[in-house]
Order: structure tokens, then C-alpha cells, then sequence
């Protein structure tokens, strides 16, 4: 009787502390997918805009970082805006969350290949993955590095077409 008394004792405190374990262990992995609220700067200038930033990509605004790097949009409506850079027309259609080249079918900002499908579409702008943000930059012929400092929370955009000319 004694001894029956002490196994169910034991597997009591044995549930007990892998119940109580399973429960950090939940709100820590949560805790480290949730994202963080980050700080973006692009060309060295802080950016009005704050980012999301997870575990291996954030959310960046593609709209701001154009402007900044110099490409000229042109809004037609609240959906769709023309957008001009290296002599070459696209067509961003927020509706559709597609970016195209005139004239080609393609769109700019389809997920990459290892990427993440992330977007979201607030007014006239377009919330996209670093990675498909880099991607649809380089297709369109700008030349960025996208840093990310999960430790600090800075994202950190630089044009490197400077650097690319003098190669």
C-alpha cells in the first residue's frame, strides 16, 4: 500500500513538472516567433517608418524605400501607381500585389526561392519580406544590401550601385 501510494506520488510530481515545463517551453517559443518592433534607416538616414522584424526576415515598406533610393513613383489611384527608374515603366497594383515591368509578365514581387510569402497592404503602401524586397530590387536593377541587427532592432538599407559602377 505504502509503495503504491509512493509510485503514484512520483508520477504525480513527474506529470506535474513536465506539465509546468511544457507551458514555458510554449510561451518561450512564442515569445522568440512574435516580432519585434524595429527601427529602419536607409543610406544612413532614419526612416519615419518602424519595421516589424522576426526571427529571419522583417517587413519593410517598398513605397518609402524607393522614394528614398530615388525611383520615382506616381500614384494613378489608391490601387495602382506608376512607378519610373533607369528608364524602364513598372506597374505596381496594390490589389493585386503584383509589380511588373511593362510590356513583360513577370512579377517583381513574387516570393523568391527560399524566401518568405509575407506582404501586407496598408494605404499606398506595400509591406514585403527583406527577402523578397531585396529580390525585387535587384530585378529591377537597383543594387541594396539589407542588414538586419536582431540584437539592436535596426534595420539598415544601403545602395551599393555606386559600388557596383566602379567594379
Amino acid at each position: 500500500m505504502k509503495n503504491r501510494l509512493i509510485y503514484y506520488l512520483g508520477i504525480s510530481i513527474l506529470l506535474l513538472t513536465i506539465g509546468i515545463g511544457g507551458v514555458f517551453l510554449f510561451k518561450w517559443i512564442n515569445k522568440q516567433s512574435l516580432p519585434k518592433e524595429g527601427i529602419l534607416m536607409i543610406n544612413g538616414a532614419i526612416s519615419h517608418s518602424h519595421v516589424k522584424i522576426y526571427s529571419d526576415y522583417a517587413g519593410l515598406p517598398f513605397i518609402e524605400v524607393l522614394n528614398s533610393l530615388g525611383v520615382k513613383v506616381e500614384w494613378l489611384d489608391n490601387n495602382v501607381a506608376d512607378i519610373k527608374f533607369a528608364e524602364k515603366q513598372y506597374i505596381l497594383d496594390l490589389a493585386e500585389v503584383s509589380l511588373m515591368e511593362e510590356g513583360k509578365g513577370f512579377n517583381l514581387v513574387s516570393t523568391p526561392p527560399g524566401g518568405h510569402r509575407f506582404y501586407m497592404v496598408l494605404d499606398r503602401e506595400l509591406i514585403l519580406s527583406s527577402s523578397t524586397m531585396s529580390s525585387a530590387l535587384y530585378l529591377m536593377g537597383l543594387t541594396v544590401q539589407i542588414d538586419i541587427d536582431h540584437e539592436n532592432l535596426i534595420v539598415t538599407i544601403t545602395d551599393r550601385m555606386d559600388e557596383m559602377k566602379e567594379r
